[in-house]
């Protein structure tokens, strides 16, 4: 079983960074931690794979029933109420999205647990590598919010002189803003790629030797 969630994982999340491969990478990701938790007989892995399974339902879901709520809201309403009903299905549609948001979040918060754990139970350092990359890019995104926010009135208000005499730099004003986004990608990047090596750097299970043949003869003295 170890070679199992071993492959499964490293491709797992190999595929992960695929677009329209990602999805089914995800699926193996999450297989991988529960064969994983199986084996080793630690809950947290089991968790981690459950929740990632049922959270990436939940998307599909989403996904699937996204299509169907547009073409109701397009329709005029022939009825007094439909009105009521497209409520309805918007008030179901985002309980769905919170529900997704949710099972992610938890999800998350899981596979960090599980890749410090992991590092523990293995002996594989990039395991606690990627989970720390993991913790980065929440503080990252932290920061990334924080600038947006103080950057609102700079947007609001694009000049503080005259406009005929400074053009505005609305490219510099961009790039002020995407940057830290920009980096919580690639620390994103790095944990995946950290999670490759360290689920393919996980040992190979050794079978025991089977025990030599009884001659009878007692060992010599």
């Amino acid at each position: 079983m170890g070679e199992a969630y071993k492959w499964l994982g490293g491709i797992g999340y190999i595929l992960a960074l695929i677009p329209y491969a990602n999805f089914i990478g995800f699926i193996l990701v999450a297989i991988a931690w529960i064969l994983m938790g199986r084996d080793k007989r630690q809950t947290i892995f089991t968790a981690t794979g459950i929740f990632m399974i049922l959270s990436g339902i939940l998307l599909a879901v989403l996904l699937i029933s996204f299509l169907p709520l547009m073409t109701f809201a397009a329709v005029p309403p022939t009825t007094p109420a439909q009105p009521f009903n497209l409520f309805a299905v918007l008030g179901a549609f985002l309980a769905i999205i919170i529900a997704v948001m949710v099972l992610a979040l938890i999800s998350f918060i899981l596979e960090i647990i599980a890749h410090f754990r992991a590092a523990g139970v293995f002996g594989v350092k990039w395991f606690r590598y990627a989970g720390w990359m993991r913790v980065a890019g929440v503080v990252m995104i932290i920061i990334a919010m924080g600038i947006l926010v103080a950057m609102i009135p700079t947007m609001m208000i694009p000049l503080a002189g005259d406009m005929a005499e400074t053009p505005f730099n609305f490219f510099g004003m961009l790039m002020s803003i995407l940057w830290p986004f920009i980096l919580v990608g690639v620390i994103f990047l790095l944990a995946d790629i950290f999670s490759i090596i360290a689920f393919f750097s996980i040992p190979s299970e050794r079978e025991t030797p089977p025990p030599p043949p009884d001659t009878g003869q007692q060992p010599p003295t």
